[in-house]
């Protein structure tokens, strides 16, 4: 078993029985968005991924002096719905949206369903009518029906869901995806991330009676960043920091700017590894074992 902190990113898990299931994003890499599952949140196990290969296009086979690095496919979601799983992601590579489907997420092919354009970090929903939707884009939301067999969506249901989801985190937010929708007694509850400008990665949720809205919005959790207050006999860096050289101690403070971190430049250098002032973070895991 791995530890969830242990390099994966846009993460979203659904549950069915006890056991609860998670896909990732892997962007260029193949095999694509892993699937893993765990018993308690904590510890979890890869046991499948959603496809071997996205596409054979130039792009992601490094052929013609193309390549697809930092792209391929992003955000996924995943679904169990009247005794199948989903997974749904998406790829600027390909300018594609893709739904895979299967009976048997540890071992069972998948197959695969794909269609344009590509929805940016859409959220697959199954409504308890009988209707799919995917909610996808970035501050402007937007919704759109799929037919019944996932293969395309129906025309003329494409619209605007929210104008702005990072309203509720503050002015400027240059961020307002990773739609995720759920619905809880009735009611729908969409969350998304946004970045308000000065601020940290925040997560917001918004609530409607309707899929169709009106929507209000509220702050759910935002990372307030690294506290770097010092206390009398704290060491001067918190224990989970660590320079990649011996550091020049002239060149940083925490004491200029209490609670904040500041780095000053000491030299211009090219070279890459000779840079100074690199820093780094321990990630606290927990226990972890690898299988």
């Amino acid at each position: 078993m791995k530890n969830i902190c242990s390099g994966f990113v846009l993460f979203i898990a659904a549950r069915v029985g006890d056991t609860y299931y998670m896909s990732s994003t892997t962007m260029h890499m193949s095999p694509g968005v892993p699937i893993m599952k765990s018993k308690d949140l904590i510890n979890w196990k890869i046991v499948n991924y959603a496809y071997d290969v996205l596409d054979t296009i130039d792009d992601l086979t490094l052929k013609n002096g193309k390549n697809t690095y930092g792209k391929g496919s992003w955000a996924s979601s995943i679904r169990y719905h009247n005794g199948s799983y989903y997974v749904s992601t998406f790829a600027q590579t390909t300018g594609k949206t893709y739904v895979y489907s299967t009976k048997d997420i540890e071992k069972g092919r998948w197959i695969e369903s794909s269609f344009k354009p590509n929805y940016h970090d859409n959220s697959l929903f199954f409504d308890d009518d009988g209707r799919i939707y995917m909610i996808y884009g970035n501050i402007n939301l937007r919704i759109v029906e799929l037919n019944e067999n996932l293969s395309g969506t129906i025309p003329g249901t494409d619209q605007v869901l929210i104008e702005n989801t990072s309203a509720p985190s503050g002015p400027n937010s240059s961020l307002g995806e990773g739609s995720q929708l759920f619905k809880v007694k009735g009611k729908y509850y969409l969350f998304n991330i946004t970045w308000p400008r000065g601020g940290m990665r925040t997560v917001v949720v918004h609530r409607a009676d309707k899929i169709t809205g009106p929507w209000e919005g509220r702050l759910a959790l935002q990372d307030k960043g690294d506290d770097f207050n010092r206390r009398k006999g704290d060491r001067a860096l918190p224990l989970v920091w660590q320079w990649n050289h011996n550091p020049d101690n002239k060149l940083w403070s925490v004491s200029q700017r209490k609670g904040y971190l500041r780095l000053t430049t000491g030299r211009i250098e090219g070279r890459r590894f000779c840079r100074t002032r690199p820093f780094t973070k321990k990630i606290r895991t927990g226990r972890s074992q690898v299988q």
